[in-house]
């Protein structure tokens, strides 16, 4: 997996970034999702759900690099080429 630096000088979301990098708060967000037909279907062909959650949760953050950015081991804000569970 490579690791891809953000050059913070040039990026367009960096004063965004800044603000709420000192704010002491927390985001998150919950929907309800009806997964009724993709249950059933597994569970005609005998697939187990949580190995094709993952799958489909890893297909949706690797489709968003949004979703992949934050700091590596030495601090260094970026993304990653691919996120692998």
């Amino acid at each position: 997996m490579k690791f891809h630096v953000i050059d913070r000088e040039d990026w367009n979301r960096e004063q965004y970034f800044e603000h709420y990098l000192k704010l002491k708060c927390t985001f998150s967000m919950t929907v309800n999702v009806d997964i009724t037909m993709l249950l059933e279907e597994l569970y005609q062909k005998g697939i187990k759900f949580y190995p094709v959650f993952i799958y489909l949760i890893s297909r949706v953050v690797n489709n968003h690099k949004k979703f992949r950015t934050c700091f590596n081991d030495e601090g260094v804000l970026g993304y990653w080429e691919e996120m692998i569970p």
